[in-house]
């Protein structure tokens, strides 16, 4: 009796798996990802910092007090410098040093002798410092301007243009004359009360006392770096 024929598929299935395993195996290339160059993302500052504003697309941190000091000095500098050419335009002339060491004699003479310094000697002390007075409001209605000014129209001074660092708002919006004045004149009154205390940071933030009450600060310019990838190749 005759036997079925055998089914020659299953075998020849196995045979081609069996070759299949045996092939060597290609190194796979890694996924490429399709599509345009990824634009240049804007991260903004990477570190943070109390009182940092952000305006017109520029980050601004507060200025420290070594800055402060250094632009002070050389604005200190130049208006000594101009109050003097501005005393020599109007003829300004001062008490000598003869006179008022006359003046500091008698009033010690008088003190020698147990008493205080008299009515005319005080008299003639107010009378000889006058001109001194009328120098010293002059060179405040100066220093009023040249802040005023400065801050008002461009944010920083002589000094602070040397230094990078400027006046503005808390909110990084410009003084404008107004409010220039006005931080000038509470400076002008923290410096009356206290000589040192106007030029110290106060807070986290770098403000002083008039800056605190007028909602402005003196910063520095952080540009804000930008990072730059791409997918494909």
């Amino acid at each position: 009796m005759d036997q079925p024929p055998a089914d020659s598929s299953e075998p020849r299935a196995e045979e081609g798996q069996d070759e299949r395993l045996q092939e060597p195996s290609s190194p796979q290339e890694p996924p490429r990802a399709v599509g345009p160059p990824i634009r240049p993302i804007d991260l903004g500052p990477l570190v943070g910092a109390p009182g940092q504003v952000e305006a017109d697309g520029t980050v601004f941190v507060p200025a420290g007090l070594w800055g402060r000091v250094a632009a002070f000095l050389i604005d200190g500098a130049f208006l000594l410098i101009m109050h003097q050419i501005m005393l020599a335009i109007i003829g300004f002339e001062g008490p000598s040093l003869d006179q008022l060491m006359d003046l500091l004699n008698a009033a010690l003479g008088e003190m020698a002798r147990g008493g205080t310094p008299s009515a005319g000697l005080l008299g003639d002390y107010q009378e000889l410092m006058r001109p001194m007075y009328i120098a010293g409001w002059l060179n405040v209605l100066m220093c009023a301007a040249y802040f005023t000014v400065f801050h008002g129209l461009g944010g920083a001074t002589l000094g602070k243009l040397a230094l990078g660092i400027r006046v503005l708002r808390r909110d990084g919006s410009p003084l404008g004359v107004g409010w220039a004045f006005l931080r000038y004149l509470g400076y002008f009154i923290v410096a009356r009360l206290a000589y040192t205390a106007w030029l110290i940071p106060f807070n986290a933030e770098q403000r002083t006392l008039y800056d605190m009450v007028l909602g402005t600060n003196v910063f520095r310019t952080l540009r804000r770096p930008a990072r730059t990838g791409q997918l494909g190749g």
